[in-house]
């Protein structure tokens, strides 16, 4: 969802959801710009790093506007999944084994929702 064109979310949703066979199908789709993640906490440190560059803000899409494009495009969120709580630069430092671990262990709390990685398991409605 997040990289499309703004004005073209809903146009790829509505797409995307027409080719589902029946109420019983899913549709998952991801948003990986979640604006309450890691994210957000690291975002004024960017906007200071980069103060009078000519630099595109960062993209992000809340959970809120995700409801409201599934909504219009005749969607249902059945469930949200969410991952990417270690940061990529953190996550380099780690040896890959303690990275998924721990991953996994903080997608199956309650932490998930701040994932910067959202996963949406959506039907028809």
């Amino acid at each position: 969802m997040l990289n499309a064109e703004p004005g073209l979310r809903l146009a790829g949703l509505r797409a995307a959801a027409a080719r589902l066979r029946d109420e019983t199908s899913w549709l998952v789709f991801n948003n990986h710009g979640n604006l309450w993640s890691h994210k957000l906490v690291l975002y004024p440190v960017h906007r200071l790093r980069h103060l009078g560059q000519a630099r595109r803000e960062g993209n992000y899409l809340s959970h809120r506007e995700v409801l409201e494009l599934a909504h219009a495009a005749g969607l249902r969120i059945e469930r949200v999944l969410g991952c990417g709580l270690i940061g990529g630069r953190l996550a380099r430092l780690m040896d890959f084994e303690r990275v998924v671990e721990r991953e996994a262990r903080l997608a199956a709390s309650l932490v998930s929702r701040f994932g910067a990685n959202q996963m949406y398991v959506a039907r028809r409605r």
